[in-house]
């Protein structure tokens, strides 16, 4: 039986007689065994119970392999041709940087493979700060919110991680800028001429498109807009 992963497998078997446990290795037929292009891995320790791990695999590739072994009368013995193929690569992808405010940002990403993931960031490319997944290490989908951010500030970041294989994941590095804090300036007011009240045209200008409202009170009075 193989039990494949995305840089390895894992291949046991029983015999009825005690021998040695090796495995000939290839990506088809012509290639297998190390004679032929392939590899041939195992231990001449004697038991009934083998297990071969095979190492160095290349994710999503098929392989053929064949079970050999030598018993203590030297008679040997062999397995049918059989294959199997590697779990895919390792990686992250889809990152998505969304509901950007002015203090905060969410970063979603998806892992081909089941992984713990952490994302290092910081302002103008100084990773000094980082923040845990807290999806849970059981998902190949993932989600973090980031908090207390500086407004009108560029932040960049990349995700790393660790498979249940033990296989490193990273990710490309990504960018997003906080939300412009908006700021008030050169408020200006004149008053309106040919009126049949007194009335007042007020006048500024915002750094940022906004919406805009003015309160105001005669003296002691009730505040209107």
């Amino acid at each position: 039986t193989a039990t494949p992963k995305s840089f390895s497998a894992n291949v046991t078997w029983q015999t009825d007689r005690i021998g040695s446990s090796f495995i000939e290795v290839g990506e088809d037929i012509e290639h297998l065994g190390k004679e032929k292009g392939g590899d041939t891995v195992g231990s001449l320790d004697l038991s009934t119970k083998h297990t071969v791990d095979l190492l160095g695999l290349e994710p999503e590739t098929a392989y053929t392999y064949r079970a050999i072994w030598l018993d203590q009368d030297g008679n040997r013995g062999q397995s049918d041709t059989l294959t199997f193929k590697t779990g895919l690569r390792p990686k992250i992808s889809d990152v998505k940087i969304s509901n950007v405010t002015l203090i905060s940002a969410t970063v979603s990403w998806t892992s081909t493979t089941v992984a713990t993931s952490k994302i290092v960031y910081g302002k103008n490319r100084a990773y000094n700060l980082s923040v845990e997944d807290s999806s849970g290490s059981q998902t190949t989908r993932h989600s973090i919110r980031f908090d207390a951010l500086d407004h009108s500030s560029p932040y960049s970041l990349i995700i790393n991680g660790s498979d249940t294989d033990g296989n490193f994941l990273t990710s490309d590095e990504y960018t997003f800028t906080t939300l412009t804090k908006p700021s008030l300036k050169d408020v200006r007011f004149e008053p309106v001429k040919d009126t049949t009240s007194t009335t007042m045209r007020f006048a500024w200008d915002t750094n940022v498109p906004t919406t805009s409202t003015i309160q105001y009170t005669a003296a002691g009075g009730v505040r209107k807009r």
